[in-house]
């Protein structure tokens, strides 16, 4: 049952008030779909002030150097989310061949960029899909032969996606990704990490496929997001 939702624009300072706003309702799940910014910003003040609910993240703000540190380590444990790309900032994939694929390109390309950055990140992984849609057209970059190579990815693993997790397209599905992995942080002494919950299955999302709502009799809050959802 949703029992409260809230919004912010782009140009509030904080959204101190929102997450305000959000406990007084009671809700012990909170839906975090604020952009990097304002996630942090929520994760911070659900914590000062004591609201301690089930927290999920929106996948675009689940950077541990662009979010979760800003926010402070300590206030973020036990946040769940869902990622299928790797995080430069995550101390595990710093040897991975793909993370350094990435920072090289970055390195050469765009250095002013944030690596830690969602966006920059998932920009990366865009580019690389794109040059394998023009790839398989060829020489024939016609807009019906492009639609068509794009609608038939096969099974394409790119340096940034997560284990397990690769781009497929069909004429009848073009949502490239549709499967992300679970995952709480965690914090083990000085290390601090998103534990992928392998032993779940992975689950099928921004498709349509199955998902995993709160159980039922669970109060729910969304926010802060840019439009309520």
């Amino acid at each position: 049952m949703i029992v409260s939702q809230a919004s912010y624009e782009l140009t509030d300072a904080t959204v101190d008030s929102q997450i305000i706003t959000l406990q007084a309702s009671g809700a012990n799940v909170f839906l975090n779909g604020g952009s990097p910014k304002f996630a942090a910003q929520a994760i911070r003040k659900a914590s000062d002030i004591g609201w301690r609910p089930q927290q999920f993240l929106a996948f675009v703000s689940t950077s541990i150097g662009a979010v979760l540190k800003p926010a402070g380590i300590d206030k973020s444990v036990g946040i769940m989310s869902i990622q299928f790309l790797k995080d430069a900032s995550d101390p595990r994939w710093a040897d991975n061949p793909g993370m350094r694929q990435y920072l090289a390109f970055l390195k050469e390309y765009q250095p002013k960029a944030n690596p830690n950055d969602f966006i920059v990140a998932y920009g990366f992984t865009q580019i690389q899909t794109c040059e394998q849609v023009l790839g398989q057209a060829g020489d024939d970059l016609t807009h019906e032969n492009v639609m068509r190579q794009a609608s038939n990815l096969k099974d394409l693993v790119l340096p940034l996606l997560l284990p397990g997790i690769e781009i497929n397209t069909s004429p009848t599905n073009f949502y490239p990704i549709t499967r992300g992995a679970t995952q709480p942080l965690r914090r083990h002494f000085l290390a601090v990490a998103w534990r992928r919950a392998w032993r779940v299955p992975i689950v099928e999302s921004f498709g349509g496929g199955p998902q995993h709502p709160p159980p039922l009799g669970h109060r729910l809050s969304s926010g802060p997001c840019r439009h309520p959802w």
